[in-house]
């Protein structure tokens, strides 16, 4: 036969949080502080410590910083992939709506240029890579323009941009 429990474990059991329990009354004053005035005070000078007491504010909560975006989470998107195989239309397509997604997720344009290159696939990754590495360093990092002026320049002819 198992042991017998306590009247109070049988009545309240285990993991019901803090505290003496329910419905006790008990309060913790600095929980809800009240400010406290001297009627012994002067009536003016009273009102003017109520009210320097009351007209502190009390402090906002900042917001919560964005998350930043991590290469597990950008992958968790499944965000479209670019071949370069089809019409400049699918490429802008493809570029629209990764921009919607990086729009929604708030990215900067220097983690565009990190993400969206995983992005691409069979020889539009090899023609980015080889973008990547004749870039001169005295030009500075590529940035998110660069990026676009170039996949532009490869996917989208000529009479297309003029129209697009």
């Amino acid at each position: 036969m198992p042991p017998r429990r306590s009247a109070r474990v049988a009545n309240h059991g285990r993991g019901r949080g803090r505290g003496c329990g329910r419905g006790r009354g008990h309060s913790d004053p600095e929980v809800h502080p009240e400010p406290v005035i001297d009627e012994n005070q002067g009536g003016a000078e009273g009102a003017e410590q109520s009210v320097a007491v009351d007209a502190d504010p009390e402090p906002v909560p900042a917001a919560p910083a964005p998350q930043r975006m991590t290469f597990t989470r950008w992958t968790s998107l499944q965000v479209d992939k670019f071949d370069g195989l089809g019409t400049p239309t699918d490429a802008a397509d493809w570029l629209r709506n990764v921009e919607k997604v990086m729009n929604g997720c708030r990215l900067t344009p220097e983690e565009r240029v990190f993400f969206v290159p995983h992005q691409l696939t069979g020889l539009v990754d090899i023609w980015w890579s080889g973008v990547s590495e004749a870039w001169p360093p005295s030009r500075g990092d590529i940035t998110w323009d660069i990026f676009l002026q170039q996949f532009r320049a490869k996917y989208y002819p000529e009479s297309f941009r003029e129209t697009g």
